[in-house]
């Protein structure tokens, strides 16, 4: 390649390199981050003022029969003066402000959206507003911060929120202070980091095996009674004794030719051994029991993964370990009970109906579940009912196409709305129209949350989970049903909490050894190779911007391990410089020209460069297959480094030496 070609490949190269580093130096490297003060006032002022105005609102009713919505406790100037205004504005670009006879209604400007749903939403700004005491700008932390009365927290922080904070600003809820911060947000090429740079929570759960095989012997009890009965086949018992075995008692004079093809589905890896006249005893073999391990687990990992993309966390990592286990690492949260109740919440729900005029003693075959009574202001739990259900499911939650939250026009009280899909759909119908009358139980996890008289038909498909939950509550629940029930319950090995300060000392601490390391060796390449070690450090400078631009472009998540990975590489970039100069040394005492003598130098270094690399590049591609977490972050980093190392110093380096020596200044002695 001509020596003005290379130099426009490291041009471009650089310019490039240099944007992707742009916003990682800023906020990296400690004592340069930007100065927001004058930002984050003006915020601070806006949304001062944006609130003051909020509060003063009162209530929005809805008035169906007229499409419109009455504005209770202010007037059409205030409104007016209200939607002008930049942050809050938006909410009321959907509608048309007048007055009537001393009243202020507002009219939906597009007749395709939902009234209600319009009017929530004004609502839940309003009461959202409410709740907060104050703002405050906190100059030492560079953030905003609102607070709140009693550790309480919005109903929603999409809607409200985002109007105040713009797309400027992001927004996370700090229960150690009972309120919520907001700081600048960073850019889309910044570095994710991970837990141990930024703070959060890890957990280690594991199946509840018991759990999950007992539920499976169960169901395979009530496939294979319901198959003695369709078949005439008298049956004594089926009992589960513990949860790897089942015992089938039978009249000893029935035959059963357990090889048909209907048991065959049903005990399908599952061994039956002759006890006794009549009893049989059906065991689930070691296959079969690391065969439903392994798809559980896998269906556990695709269900948090559900979830905790609906809870907003930035770069999670969920992974398997072992055949039990998952390691969940939710890096910037710090509310770790809401993670331990959304993660481990198995969201089971499930319509059945109520035996009405039984008391729990003498429910006999039926089911007697708990109903938690709560006070409606606090949610406090004041106490439990006991309610006898049908032991059949008329409808379960894997028919939810969707969950949202909604709020009663008359109480104000959260509520979940469920959407069915159109199998779902077909079946409530078909449901409500047959049972107007009777009681219908909705039952989550073993606990009734609420058991209405169903009235009339419903179709359509929706339903709804009244009960007297909090807002968060709420939110939290129609999450996790969205996201679908875990197929048993997890239990936690192991949680930590790891503090955001401890995140910040690790960045400063690490980059303060990378930053020191290299002036360390700057001073030694220098001293002892002069002009031609100044080559090399602009070759590690280039070697460290490839590597952060590398990781934003890839949206890789950088860990203290990765960091150590970092410092390691600019290590192994030295070497290799090292090796061509030394080589171009030995060059000088035999080789013609001084021209040749670097040529010489960098061809026969190249060979030994390639090999040490290669060789510490499979190391790394086999910590990343073997390792989890921090050993993956390790080699990803030195891995980079290594492909960022050879490009530097085999080819930066030698355009370096042959612009400076060979082509400018035609030198007949180099400074190595």
């Amino acid at each position: 390649m001509q020596l003005r070609y290379k130099f426009v490949v490291i041009l471009l190269l650089f310019l490039t390199i240099l944007y992707a580093n742009y916003p990682n130096v800023w906020e990296l490297i400690p004592g340069l981050q930007q100065d927001n003060n004058a930002f984050y006032k003006q915020k601070e002022k806006d949304i001062q003022t944006a609130l003051k105005d909020l509060q003063e609102l009162q209530l929005f009713v809805v008035e169906k029969e007229k499409k419109r919505i009455q504005a209770i406790g202010t007037n059409t100037v205030f409104l007016q003066n209200l939607a002008k205004q930049p942050l809050i504005g938006s909410f009321f670009e959907n509608f048309t402000i007048e007055e009537e006879e001393g009243k202020t209604y507002l009219y939906p400007t597009d007749s395709k959206k939902k009234i209600v749903e319009l009017a929530e939403q004004l609502n839940r700004l309003v009461l959202n507003s409410k709740k907060i005491d104050s703002i405050e700008y906190q100059a030492q932390k560079q953030q905003l911060f609102f607070s709140l009365p009693n550790n309480r927290q919005l109903t929603t922080i999409s809607e409200p929120v985002k109007s105040f904070l713009t797309d400027e600003l992001d927004w996370v809820y700090d229960a150690a202070l009972g309120g919520y911060s907001s700081r600048k947000k960073k850019s889309d090429l910044l570095i994710s980091l991970g837990l141990d740079l930024q703070g959060g929570i890890y957990l280690d759960l594991s199946l509840n095996t018991e759990e999950l095989f007992e539920n499976l012997l169960k169901n395979l009890r009530e496939d294979l009674n319901d198959y003695f009965s369709e078949n005439g086949i008298f049956v004594l018992d089926v009992q589960i004794i513990d949860n790897r075995n089942l015992e089938i008692r039978l009249d000893p004079s029935q035959e059963i030719d357990w090889q048909s093809d209907k048991l065959s589905s049903y005990l399908n890896n599952i061994s039956i051994k002759p006890q006794g006249e009549g009893v049989f005893l059906a065991t689930l073999g070691s296959a079969e029991v690391s065969k439903i391990q392994k798809k559980t687990l896998e269906q556990v990992i695709n269900t948090l993964n559900n979830r905790i993309d609906q809870l907003g966390v930035k770069e999670p990592s969920i992974q398997q370990k072992g055949d039990n286990s998952v390691i969940v690492q939710l890096p910037g949260q710090t509310d770790p009970a809401r993670a331990r109740r959304i993660i481990q919440q198995s969201a089971k729900l499930e319509f059945r109906f109520v035996v009405e005029n039984v008391e729990p003693e003498n429910a006999g075959e039926n089911l007697v579940l708990i109903s938690e009574v709560k006070d409606e202001k606090t949610g406090e739990i004041l106490g439990t009912n006991q309610i006898v259900v049908e032991n059949r499911v008329v409808l379960g939650g894997e028919l939810i196409r969707e969950a949202r939250v909604s709020f009663s026009q008359t109480t104000g009280l959260p509520y979940v709305t469920l959407v069915f899909n159109s199998k779902g759909s077909t079946l409530f119908g078909e449901i409500t129209a047959k049972n107007i009358g009777r009681q219908l139980a909705v039952i989550l996890d073993n606990k009734v949350q609420s058991s209405p008289v169903i009235q009339e038909v419903i179709y359509g498909g929706n339903a709804q989970i009244t009960g007297s939950f909090t807002n968060k509550e709420a939110s939290d629940l129609a999450l996790v049903l969205r996201s679908g029930s875990l197929p048993t319950s997890l239990i936690i090995n192991q949680e930590r909490t790891i503090g955001a300060s401890l995140g910040e000392d690790s960045v400063r601490d690490s980059m303060l050894a990378l930053v020191f390391g290299f002036l360390l060796i700057i001073l030694l390449i220098l001293g002892y190779y002069r002009i031609s070690g100044a080559f090399c450090i602009v070759a590690l400078v280039f070697n460290i911007l490839f590597i952060f631009a590398a990781l934003s472009y890839f949206e890789a998540t950088l860990t203290l391990p990765g960091m150590a990975g970092i410092i390691l590489t600019v290590g192994m970039a030295v070497d290799a410089n090292i090796l061509i100069f030394e080589r171009i040394k030995e060059e000088l005492k035999k080789a013609p020209s001084l021209q040749i003598a670097i040529q010489r130098g960098f061809e026969l270094s190249r060979w030994t460069i390639l090999d040490a690399n290669i060789t510490t590049l499979l190391a790394a591609g086999i910590l990343f297959y073997f390792g989890t977490g921090p050993i993956k972050g390790f080699s990803i980093t030195l891995s980079i480094g290594i492909l960022a190392s050879l490009f530097t110093s085999l080819f930066v380096t030698r355009f370096l030496f042959e612009f400076f020596y060979l082509r400018n200044f035609k030198a007949k002695k180099v400074s190595i």
